[in-house]
């Protein structure tokens, strides 16, 4: 780890835990926002999913939730009895839309820290909703004591019903790791090197079962890079967003890069404010990606990235880092895989005074949709303070832009008028479920956050129209010509014909997931390895010439939870 990292962990060592030090975290450092609405209030706003939560399995810049339908899967890590390897992965699942929860373990075992990303895949199949309900999950395993680990990826095969199979993407620790997911079987992850803090890049072709790794920008002379966030578009395009120090104690200055073939190549890095703003005080507000602040959204057939980021000074260790100004940033220029940004891009979305830096909010996360006229509608939440809620320090805030992201509205979205906790870490669903409700997990706690062990996680969803006041949800497919129709079957079907020795396997999938067809001779030899990799829902054809010794033969397939085996014959 660079210099600057390895400051930061040695002052959570001496401290004790990140947010029981009010030096780090602290309400008197901490602006209360001045410009803000509020929504109406809600009959009933929050379902606990565990009350053993911990804050390592919830940072940002990890996306924690995603919805299809009514299903929601939540991924987290819960704290055990280990007091060196004091966490397990998890994940879980609802099917009621978030009123009750069905909690599974994911990784594989204790450990010291995991770090999660869920991705979600977009399934061209439904021209209303077309994203999948499976969950797509990137993790750290990093063991006691803190020198070994693995990066990890798997989904659920039964999707809602938790059938995971963790496969190693790098025997290594690679902090903060996130990642994306196509219909066609790619797959990308990325994350920062614990030792080094090169930019990795892992990639696979057959729906996560193998992978490839490389460094796609070293550290080099720089102190240090951290937390690479990324999400994807149609056709293999993929942008990713990250921070990298020049120098120890400066600004952590933010940077991108850009890829239009899954990953396997990258643009140049480029800085993506090349001059700082600077505010009446001398002060530069430079993005500060230490941990988390940061969130990034993809349209996904524009191939346009949105991006909600907590813009600070970051140079005085004392202030509370993870709180600043709330700022917008989309590319002003260019064309996906060379976007442009410019200094004057970035919209003030949380900002009281543009004449002064404050410390007023922190941890966004965004989202988008289209409503029924073909705009496109987006929507974020942070903590904010507010100087109408007393004592209570921190509230949930939506942000909702109607127009591209050039204004902004400001609300308080909890508490509510019965609720006096303080909320942290929130994530929102990449997109809203097909009730137009937009799902949010996040801490919810009586006070300050003292113990990071420990905390209640809380899932809510929210009516993008009759809560967040925003347009009528139209189709997610705005703006696409005409989408070839692939019917997907609602039964799983394999028919095997013949042609003398020329065989043809036709297989019929309702839903994608890593598939195996294998043909066995009597004596249960495997003769043909037909497929071994991530097929997507549909109709699949496979041939095979058998070049065996005639006889009776078994060929098996396997699909998610799903198998079946039937006999074929070879004459002479």
């Amino acid at each position: 780890m660079k210099k600057f990292a390895v400051m930061i962990c040695i002052f959570v060592m001496l401290t004790g835990m990140v947010f029981s030090d009010q030096g780090v975290l602290n309400p008197d450092q901490i602006t209360p926002i001045s410009n803000y609405s509020r929504i109406g209030s809600k009959a009933s706003d929050t379902v606990l999913i565990t009350p053993d939560a911990n804050y390592r399995g919830i940072v940002q810049p990890g996306r924690n939730v995603i919805v299809r339908g009514d299903t929601v899967s939540v991924i987290f890590s819960q704290t055990t009895t280990d007091p060196n390897d004091f966490q397990v992965f998890y994940q879980a699942y609802s099917t009621d839309g978030g009123a009750n929860w069905t909690p599974a373990q994911v990784g594989t075992g204790n450990c010291m820290r995991t770090y999660p990303h869920q991705a979600q895949m977009w399934d061209e199949n439904d021209n209303t909703y077309p994203y999948s309900a499976t969950a797509h999950i990137y993790w750290l395993e990093r063991y006691y004591p803190g020198t070994t680990g693995n990066t990890y990826y798997t989904y659920d095969e039964l999707t809602p019903f938790q059938l995971f199979t963790p496969t190693v993407m790098a025997a290594a620790i690679t902090y903060f790791p996130t990642g994306v997911v196509w219909d066609d079987g790619h797959r990308f992850g990325t994350g920062a090197d614990a030792g080094n803090d090169d930019i990795y890049g892992f990639t696979s072709t057959d729906g996560g079962s193998t992978w490839d790794s490389t460094v796609i920008f070293p550290c080099g002379s720089a102190t240090g890079q951290v937390a690479p966030m990324i999400d994807r578009g149609d056709s293999g395009y993929a942008f990713m967003y990250f921070g990298r120090q020049d120098v120890a104690n400066t600004w952590i200055k933010n940077w991108y890069m850009e890829t239009t073939d899954y990953g396997m190549t990258w643009s140049s890095p480029h800085q993506m404010m090349i001059v700082p703003i600077i505010d009446t005080l001398g002060n530069a507000d430079t993005i500060s990606l230490t941990w988390m602040g940061y969130s990034v959204v993809v349209d996904y057939y524009n191939q346009m990235p949105y991006i909600l980021a907590k813009l600070d000074t970051h140079k005085d260790p004392t202030y509370s880092y993870h709180f600043g100004e709330i700022y917008f940033i989309k590319p002003n220029g260019g064309t996906p895989g060379a976007y442009t940004f410019d200094s004057l891009n970035p919209v003030a979305v949380i900002d009281n005074d543009p004449g002064t830096f404050e410390h007023l909010s922190g941890f966004p996360t965004v989202g988008y949709y289209y409503d029924v006229d073909t705009n496109i509608v987006l929507y974020g939440f942070s903590v904010a303070a507010y100087d109408t809620l007393g004592s209570t320090p921190y509230g949930l805030t939506g942000m909702t832009s109607t127009d591209g992201g050039n204004t902004w509205d400001v609300q308080i979205a909890a508490p509510f008028l019965s609720d006096s906790f303080a909320w942290y870490f929130p994530s929102a669903s990449y997109y809203v479920d097909n009730n137009s409700n937009v799902h949010i997990v996040c801490f919810k706690e009586g006070g300050t956050l003292n113990d990071t062990d420990h905390n209640n996680l809380y899932h809510i969803s929210l009516n993008v129209v009759t809560d967040l006041g925003l347009p009528q949800v139209g189709p997610y497919t705005v703006g696409v010509e005409e989408q070839p129709v692939n019917v997907v079957p609602t039964m799983y079907k394999v028919v095997a014909s013949q042609n003398n020795r020329q065989f043809t396997f036709k297989l019929s999938l309702p839903q994608g997931a890593r598939t195996t067809l294998r043909v066995y001779d009597a004596s249960g030899r495997e003769v043909a390895d037909l497929i071994n990799g991530y097929l997507s829902a549909g109709n699949h054809n496979f041939n095979w010439n058998a070049d065996v010794s005639a006889g009776n033969y078994i060929y098996r397939m396997t699909s998610g939870g799903f198998s079946y085996s039937g006999k074929i014959i070879v004459a002479e």
